[in-house]
Order: structure tokens, then sequence, then C-alpha cells
């Protein structure tokens, strides 16, 4: 059996030992690397793979498996952001540690999760250091190791004790390559640093057609944070249920949510089924249109995978009291709306105080016209929008304001998000309007 085809094996072992990460571990796209002489997943759920490494370093179906495993795991734990805030860029060293800790941490979770280690594989006790810790913990120690000890070697492993993700800006030489080295190198879903054999990044829907040799363009970050935001529901739910599977995740939940303030999971949970339009996407799914992309089992059917695509509009306070920080986080909002919607057709903005001073269709953030000025009532702004949903269709309403603003007194048909600037007046907000704090310090 050729490496391809063991590695989509793989992949449907893993999603049966791990149901709750199924929906990452079918959205891998393996794509065949002879030169990255390796097996590693980007940041964007790409699976690259050297067809000769696969066949010599992992012979047994568990091996591959366990590959696979760690590969996903990265991802799943955030491994890539996680690693630029403790400031890896353009420092090797900081990134070699980093991977080494966070390989540790990884093997960690596989081991509760009673998935066989590779021999090869680093833990925390052939570090010496203490067991079930997170990435940052064994970082912080293996730096403070190698301060102390310059001399010895800064992972606290001899070279036959990989796998390591491997520094970023080391690239297999001629003749010698993650395999011949006994280690194998990772992709930048292990530290968010691009390696020269990935893809480039096409933020656009896929549906599958893509040639033989065209680029597979890999998750967006809306997409990736959707299917993240599922696993992690499934790691807790299973957990909650006591089946044994997802416990060893489950400790590390902190790091399996998406960020606070996501947009697209906002406007799913408010809207639900409304939305008008559907595009290319991971959040739904549909068997009424089979995907084209080739199944991994040509056995199985693949559903189509969709995103919802709705019809949004951002009201802006533009009052007096909205000082240089709220309307700085207003247009912040407009272009982390567009950005992880990707409204190609821009996204519908109103800004004003009392009443509407300018409505526009708006396809950057610096589009918006910030008129206004004077008192506040967000409320009736609300109210005129959503009564002009026959003219500018809109499926939900995201109004950013400071909070210090009448609301409207009934319930609208169409479903408003309150983005509040401030966290002190949320209790003013009506019930039935979903409030967050988009403050950067208060999430």
């Amino acid at each position: 059996m050729n490496a391809r085809n063991r590695i989509g094996d793989a992949i449907i072992r893993c999603c049966q030992d791990w149901p709750y990460a199924r929906d990452l571990l079918m959205s891998l796209e393996p794509v065949e690397k002879p030169e990255c002489g390796t097996a590693a997943v980007d940041q964007h759920a790409r699976l690259y793979f050297a067809p000769d490494f696969v066949q010599q370093h992992a012979a047994e179906d568990w091996q591959i498996d366990f590959i696979i495993k760690h590969e996903a795991s990265h991802i799943m734990l955030r491994h890539f952001a996680r690693a630029l805030r403790i400031g890896i860029e353009n420092d090797a060293n900081k990134a070699r540690l980093w991977n080494v800790a966070a390989d540790a941490a990884i093997h960690e979770v596989m081991a509760a999760e009673g998935v066989r280690l590779m021999d090869i594989a680093v833990t925390a006790a052939k570090l010496n250091l203490p067991p079930n810790q997170s990435a940052e913990q064994y970082f912080a120690a293996l730096l403070k190791r190698q301060q102390e000890s310059p001399q010895g070697p800064p992972s606290g492993h001899g070279t036959q004790q990989g796998p390591n993700d491997g520094e970023p800006t080391k690239q297999p030489s001629e003749g010698q390559n993650g395999s011949d080295s006994g280690q194998w190198q990772g992709g930048s879903c292990a530290d968010g640093q691009t390696r020269d054999y990935e893809d480039p990044f096409v933020d656009e829907p896929f549906d599958g057609s893509a040639g033989s040799g065209e680029a597979a363009p890999g998750l967006s970050e809306g997409d990736l944070d959707q299917i993240l935001q599922n696993v992690a529901d499934a790691i807790q739910h299973s957990a909650s249920q006591g089946s044994g599977r997802g416990g060893g995740f489950a400790r590390c939940a902190d790091h399996l949510k998406p960020p606070r303030f996501n947009p697209e999971q906002l406007l799913k949970i408010a809207v639900s089924n409304r939305f008008s339009k559907l595009r290319q996407g991971h959040q739904l799914t549909s068997f009424r249109r089979p995907s084209r992309r080739p199944s991994l089992d040509r056995n199985v059917i693949m559903p189509r995978r969709f995103t919802a695509d709705p019809d949004v509009v951002v009201i802006i306070d533009t009052s007096g009291s909205m000082g240089h920080d709220d309307l700085g986080l207003a247009l912040g909002m407009v272009a982390k709306v567009l950005r992880s919607l990707q409204a190609i057709e821009g996204v519908r903005v109103v800004t004003g105080d009392t009443t509407a001073e300018s409505a526009k269709q708006c396809f950057r953030h610096s589009d918006v016209d910030l008129l206004g000025g004077g008192g506040t009532d967000m409320g009736r702004i609300i109210e005129e929008v959503a009564g002009d949903v026959r003219k500018h269709p809109c499926d939900v309403i995201i109004c950013v304001t400071d909070g210090y603003t009448p609301w409207p007194e009934r319930k609208l048909r169409v479903p408003v998000i309150a983005a509040l600037t401030r966290p002190s007046p949320m209790s003013r907000v009506p019930s039935w309007i979903k409030a967050v704090c988009v403050r950067p310090d208060q999430e």
C-alpha cells in the first residue's frame, strides 16, 4: 500500500480512537512533498508527507497513527499561536526549546489518552521534568536549565530522543532529511513558523477541485476556529460523561477554546438557522450535495461542507461619549468581521448618534465614515435598520457601543449582538440581546 493510502487509513483509525477530534482529523489535507523529508502539518491543517519517510519510519500502523495524532494535537492545543505569544520569532534557540517543550506536553496528554508512544518520543521523564505540565512550563524549565548549564544539551535529551518539531530555519540538507537524523521535523502547526516546503495560504473557498500539482488552500483562521470549537465542545462533553475519552485534553481546556470574541462564532449562535446564504466552508455539512473532494476511503461518501454567509449590518455608536479607544475598537470590529467572515461583498456599516448619519457598504475599516458626536439612542437606529430589511437584507445586527444608550423596548425579529467597548454597562442590555465585551483587557 502506498504512503497516501496508508495515511488515509490512519486518519480513519484515529477518528475511531479519538471521536471527539473527528472534525479536525477529517479536515487534514494530505499533500505529498518528497522534499520535506518528513511528515508534518502546517497551521492551516495541511498534512505534508515524504513517501519514503512514511514507509521507512512508520512501517507499522500504530506508528503512523501516532504521527497523525501528534501533529493533530499541536493544532488542537494551538501551539502555533501560543509559541508566538512567548516570543520565539527570529530566535532559533527558543524555537527549538519550544518545540521540545510542546512535544513533551503533547506526549503527556497522548499517554493519558492511552496512545502508544514511539521510542523516540520526547517525554517529561526523559527531560527529567515533572509530568502533566503545559508547554509553557516545560519551555521555561528548559530555558532556565540552558542558562544555568550552557555547556550541556539545552533540550535535555540526546539526538536519538525526538521526535522534535525542529528549528523553523533548519531545513533538511542534501543527503540528510528528517528521517536520516533520527528525528522528524514537524511543520508550522507546532510554532507558527512557516517552513520552506509549505504551500502558501490562499484565503478563498475550496471545493475539492484543485488539479494535480495545485496547492491545497488549507483552512482559514475562521474555519479552523470553528473546527477547534467543535473539538473542544466534544472533548468536554466526552470527559463529563465519564467515557474515559478526552480526559487528557480536558485538563488543557483553556487552550482548546478559540479567542473570546470571534464574530463567526457569535453570529452562528445569534442567528442559528436564519442565514440567507451559504458558501464553501466548515461550519455545516450536508449529504444533499456530496463532496467533490476525493474520499480517503473509496467506499465512503463524504458530505459537502458549508459555511453560513450572513447579511451583517454593523452599527457604530458615534455619540459624544465614545472616546478615541472606543471608536478604535469599533473599527477593529469591522475589520474583524470582514476578515473572519470572508465577506467578499463587504459589510453594511451604519454610523450615528441618535439617528443614522451614514450607511454604506464597506470593504475595509478605512471605508467607515464616523459621523455624529451628539446624544445617544442606539435603540432608535437598531429599529430603523431592522425595519429596512426588504431594501437591505439583514440576518443579524452588531451594535458597537459603550453601552450608555437606550435599547429597543421590544424584541425584534432580527437578532442583535451588543459589542460593548466597556464592561460596566452590560447589565443594561436587554436579555434578548447577546452582549459581549470586546475590550482586550477584559477578555
